[in-house]
């Protein structure tokens, strides 16, 4: 059933489109990781000044996370943690700390499947993709000791992350896209945006009510019929797509 489900809807696409029959205040968009990350507000708090400045505001929060966990830049903590010896410890700026908490609880209730320290390994497999063949084993197996999120150790309180081995590589853009869509649709809102549409890479995030002033409405539009939805969702808040 759920192979069903995902196969209707990489199939069919998935339209907020029904929505957007007012008029749009503005529509920005830059690349983030990589990937396109547009803004589309269809109304703000007038008293809370220029919506075009708030978005910008929005994109820096966005481009703000994405140094953050830049593998190569010598502030950031994936560069910080990699060069770390056993038992360093790091204060985690409050975006990276909520990666790193969410990305442990994560690896724990996986019990490794998705795990934050598995950097090392995927720089290897994506290595592997652009060649087209798998890794040879005498280039895996050396970063296999490398990986373990039981290496990393978070202190809530203090946010202070500590590393019991040395090489450790972590991998926080597992999780960041997601993170990224949430403060960014939480900074909007924050700074009296009352309607809007936040995609990132095909992942969206919907802010306030319509610009109907009323519930969401998500279309999948129909695989045969043109203009015409093989089922529509009314979303009761906010809600993630």
């Amino acid at each position: 059933m759920i192979k069903n489900i995902s196969a209707l809807i990489i199939l069919c696409v998935l339209l907020t489109g029904a929505d957007y029959l007012g008029a749009k205040k503005l529509e920005r968009s830059k690349a983030v990781m990589g990937q396109t990350l547009q803004i589309t507000v269809f109304e703000g708090d007038p008293s809370r000044g220029s919506v075009s400045v708030v978005v910008e505001q929005a994109f820096d929060v966005a481009l703000n996370i994405e140094k953050l966990i830049s593998p190569t830049d010598p502030d950031g903590i994936i560069y910080r943690v990699r060069a770390a010896k056993a038992g360093d410890s790091f204060n985690l700026e409050q975006d990276i700390f909520a990666l790193v908490r969410d990305g442990l609880k994560v690896s724990r209730i996986s019990d490794g499947a998705l795990d934050i320290t598995s950097g090392s390994l995927r720089g290897i497999w994506s290595e592997a993709m652009e060649k087209a063949q798998p890794p040879a084993k005498e280039v895996v197996e050396p970063a296999l000791p490398k990986e373990g999120y039981q290496h990393i150790h978070l202190d809530e309180l203090s946010r202070k992350l500590t590393v019991d081995k040395e090489g450790i590589v972590l991998d926080l853009n597992i999780l960041a896209k997601g993170y990224i869509l949430d403060r960014v649709a939480g900074f909007l809102k924050d700074n009296g945006v009352r309607s809007a549409v936040v995609d990132f890479g095909g992942n969206t995030r919907l802010v306030g009510m319509s610009n109907e002033g009323r519930a969401w409405r998500v279309g999948i539009e129909h695989p045969r019929i043109v203009d015409q939805y093989s089922l529509v969702l009314e979303l009761e808040d906010e809600r993630a797509i």
